[in-house]
């Protein structure tokens, strides 16, 4: 019926998303992380481009219903079955690693890979989408 990777989501609010990239050749790293706050959400960024470079770090008060947003795009393309899914067998060497997670009140929802299939990718895009709409 589910897949051993199948997490259960109904009737959890979503509390936390999280987008991060890094383990490129120059190691630097990206970090954006939008988390509930009361009726707000905080839209935390921060990133590197090269090893041992000082972050730039930024953070936005946004409206909660940012992260209302986001869950029914989780819903809609059943990402809770994508938990620790494995989306293709390349590995780029020095290739950055790209992740997502989905912190709702009892469960997480977690995936990465280097690369995603087009069909994930254009998914994913609704997420970004929507935090570019509040940022």
């Amino acid at each position: 019926m589910f897949s051993k990777h199948y997490v259960r989501i109904k009737d959890q609010k979503l509390n936390e998303a999280e987008f991060y990239s890094g383990g490129g050749m120059a190691g630097g790293y990206y970090r954006r992380t939008v988390k509930r706050q009361g009726d707000c959400a905080v839209i935390y960024t921060e990133k590197a481009e090269m090893h041992n470079e000082e972050p730039v770090q930024s953070e936005v008060i946004v409206d909660a219903t940012i992260l209302d947003e986001i869950e029914k795009v989780i819903i809609k393309h059943r990402m809770n079955s994508w938990n620790n899914k494995k989306f293709t067998d390349m590995f780029v060497a020095d290739g950055e690693s790209r992740g997502y997670s989905f912190s709702f009140e009892k469960s997480t929802i977690r995936f990465s890979s280097q690369i995603y299939p087009e069909e994930y990718r254009e998914k994913l895009r609704e997420i970004e989408e929507i935090i570019k709409k509040y940022s």
